[in-house]
């Protein structure tokens, strides 16, 4: 897939993926009481929308960790190949010194936050898309004509954890 064809509809989206105010704040709400500036990672930020929510409803500084724009390409061109199942990741977590406080499965309208932009951006592009942005817009047309019949078999997932070290 071309790299810039890619950039040119996703660039600058309101959010690199689902998600939303919402959801950020249940996550916050699902966690114990944390102590005053707590420490906080955001893995895999996008474009950090959430993480601003979470800095201000926690009033502390957050380290917000993405893959450079590069490999999140090839990431999502691959076909998702390190998707797991929440047990599977949950016991990956653990296994990794975590412990796992809750998740939970984003809901629908947080996917239409995110495609509902792209969507729109698509349709503004399209009249003057070359082959390389129509083929990028097949990718996403067919993702988003997966989701729409089958969109409850899979979805993007909040992991709250606490490092057992600290």
């Amino acid at each position: 897939m071309n790299l810039e064809a890619f950039f040119t509809l996703y660039n600058d989206l309101p959010q690199f993926g689902p998600g939303s105010v919402a959801c950020t704040l249940e996550a916050l709400k699902r966690l114990p009481t944390l102590p005053p500036a707590p420490r906080v990672v955001d893995v895999g930020c996008g474009s950090g929308r959430q993480t601003l929510v979470l800095a201000e409803a926690l009033l502390t500084r957050i380290l917000a960790v993405d893959p450079r724009p590069a490999e999140a390409a090839r990431f999502w061109t691959e076909g998702y190949p390190t998707m797991g199942t929440t047990p599977r990741n949950r016991a990956t977590a653990e296994a990794e010194g975590y412990e796992v406080l809750d998740t939970f499965t984003l809901p629908h309208s947080a996917w239409w936050d995110y495609y509902t932009p792209l969507l729109q951006r698509m349709e503004r592009l399209h009249p003057t898309a070359d082959p390389a942005l129509r083929e990028v817009f097949t990718a996403t047309e067919e993702e988003i004509a997966l989701f729409r019949p089958h969109g409850d078999s899979y979805g993007y997932v909040f992991y709250l954890l606490r490092n057992r070290a600290t």
